[in-house]
């Protein structure tokens, strides 16, 4: 007995259900290659760009009321777009990212090297006392150990040998 044939559009819904499904996909998929040709403060910014003509499309087709409390935060999210437009841009590179630093990473991981990102010595000296993946998490999640530029770092990162 097909329980899907009994409910009225049971065949119906599940169509939608697919194609609403393969849509989700399709849309994750643009934001990807969006992130991946841009970056992902722009993704971001094109999110509120989103959001305002969303707005906007609401108010000019559906006749819905804009206070003038949320036209002034429309049109400040869209001065801060056209801020970034103007002078955003790409972030100064970080000490240590020169074209030589780059090559001699990719050396490293063409020579078969597990290390990924240089491990401060409060890493070094957790893992050589067996403080294990548990004293890592806390050092690295919440940036311990008294390094600069810990915090915020991915926090599971390959060991050396």
């Amino acid at each position: 007995v097909d329980a899907a044939a009994g409910v009225t559009g049971g065949v119906s819904v599940l169509v939608l259900l697919v194609i609403s499904g393969l849509n989700a996909c399709l849309l994750n998929v643009a934001n990807f290659m969006v992130t991946s040709y841009t970056s992902p403060v722009t993704l971001q910014v094109l999110g509120n760009v989103k959001s305002c003509l969303a707005i906007g499309v609401s108010v000019a087709i559906f006749r819905n009321t804009l206070t003038t409390h949320q036209g002034i935060g429309v049109l400040t999210c869209l001065f801060g777009v056209w801020l970034y437009n103007q002078k955003g841009g790409p972030a100064p590179a970080p000490p240590g990212s020169s074209a030589a630093d780059r090559e001699a990473a990719e050396k490293k991981l063409r020579k078969g090297s597990t290390e990924l990102v240089p491990q401060p010595a409060s890493f070094s000296s957790a893992a050589a006392s067996g403080g294990g993946i548990a004293s890592d998490l806390v050092s690295r999640g919440n940036g311990g150990g008294g390094d600069k530029g810990t915090a915020g770092g991915p926090l599971l990162q390959p060991r050396s040998p």
